[in-house]
């Protein structure tokens, strides 16, 4: 078996946390961190990224929190296993340990530019293209109730951003559903018209939501990946991630302010997202 192992070359400590990651799972790990490590290599900047999520996990964010946030990537090819350091989380964050206003808090915060979405497609809330009103969890964050649900974690935290008269933000899903960014962006919509008229026309206004389309197997971690990732770096590491090497991610180009480092990185941007079903 041959190693490689690629340390990180970035000061962590500069980073800011410009870009908030919730359903921060394996596939997070694996895939769009690793495209926004390499931008960090490749073009530098301070794009610090908060890992958070909302039902399960705490105990897997208190590990990334006890090693400040750095993990490793084994991308495995056969008698080949290339280890990458991964260095860019600057926090996490969870309403079960930190209370349910921090993430909302987190979305109305200056640095905050991206917020990034692997909730798996029951967590949009949606029905044929829109909200779906029905749901009991949406019903009662409507009426009155603490957001749950991460459309109801968004909308608090856009009213939030709306009111401190913050810039606009970008929210870009990277599961994979068809049009996953103009499913987002009616699932988002759909909670703030029932809310708050004003809000929405804000949303509408400041807030992008582009498609994506992403791509790379990411199996479960088991006990043999756990030691083949230990036997490779020499030592265990139990929030490191082994996948394939290949990825893929193709992002539309409508951001609601500066772009996050991808431009060199990403296979492309397009300014049309239909483009990508032809």
């Amino acid at each position: 078996m041959t190693n490689s192992l690629i340390p990180c070359s970035y000061e962590q400590t500069l980073l800011k946390p410009r870009i908030l990651h919730i359903g921060f799972g394996a596939f997070a790990r694996a895939h769009p961190m690793v495209y926004l490590h390499h931008g960090l290599v490749a073009e530098g900047g301070d794009w610090g990224v908060v890992a958070a999520r909302l039902n399960s996990g705490v105990d897997a964010l208190d590990s990334l929190d006890a090693v400040q946030g750095r993990y490793h990537i084994a991308e495995a090819d056969g008698d080949t296993i290339t280890l990458r350091e991964i260095g860019l989380l600057c926090g996490t964050c969870h309403p079960a340990r930190d209370g349910v206003d921090a993430i909302p808090a987190l979305i109305a915060s200056p640095d905050m530019s991206v917020i990034l979405l692997t909730i798996t497609e029951k967590g949009y809330c949606t029905k044929d293209g829109q909200l779906d009103l029905t749901q009991a969890a949406i019903q009662a964050e409507l009426d009155g109730g603490l957001p749950t649900t991460a459309i109801g974690v968004l909308v608090s935290g856009l009213e939030r951003r709306r009111a401190a008269d913050l810039g606009g933000i970008t929210i870009l899903s990277c599961d994979n559903q068809p049009d996953n960014g103009a499913l987002t962006r009616a699932a988002v919509l759909g909670f703030a018209e029932e809310l708050d008229l004003n809000l929405a026309e804000w949303i509408r206004t400041h807030v992008r939501f582009p498609s994506s389309m992403v791509d790379r197997i990411v199996p479960a971690m088991t006990d043999d990946s756990h030691t083949a990732v230990a036997s490779a770096l020499g030592r265990d590491d139990p929030n490191a991630v082994l996948c394939e090497p290949f990825r893929q991610w193709v992002i539309e180009d409508d951001f609601a302010n500066e772009r996050p480092p991808l431009q060199r990185v990403v296979l492309c941007w397009l300014q049309t997202y239909s483009r990508l079903r032809k």
